[in-house]
């Protein structure tokens, strides 16, 4: 980020105007974010996520994943396995890596937890007041 990024008054966009892939609406309502604690309203974020599905459906697990309950490379699995995350750490999470890596390293919420970049983002943000 040490390079100004320039753009037209008519491409610029505000973060609140962005409607994101919850269509604007947080579906699981108000609780406590799995990273940073805060209470907050939470989305939910896909620990696989939806663009590396097809990679994996009917094949085989991401690397890490054998020893979870129920896991199976199934469209239910992977749509049901993930973390209630607020809005800011979600996109924390989405910005550390690309939706690969982020598919094959940092598939369970404890493998986000011991990331050293994730933890002292989920430390800062759980000092900060929730909106």
């Amino acid at each position: 980020w040490d390079k100004p990024q320039v753009v037209r008054a008519d491409e610029l966009v505000l973060a609140a105007d962005v409607v994101d892939d919850d269509e604007g609406t947080f579906p699981l309502g108000t609780g406590e974010c799995e990273l940073c604690s805060r209470e907050m309203p939470l989305t939910f974020h896909h620990l696989v996520p939806k663009e590396t599905h097809p990679r994996w459906l009917g094949k085989a697990l991401p690397p890490g994943l054998e020893g979870v309950d129920g896991a199976a490379p199934t469209r239910d699995f992977f749509n049901s396995h993930g973390a209630s995350l607020c809005r800011p750490c979600h996109s924390t999470v989405h910005g550390l890596a690309p939706n690969a890596l982020l598919a094959t390293t940092f598939n369970t919420i404890e493998k986000l937890r011991q990331d050293p970049c994730l933890a002292g983002w989920a430390a800062f943000a759980g000092r900060l007041k929730s909106r």
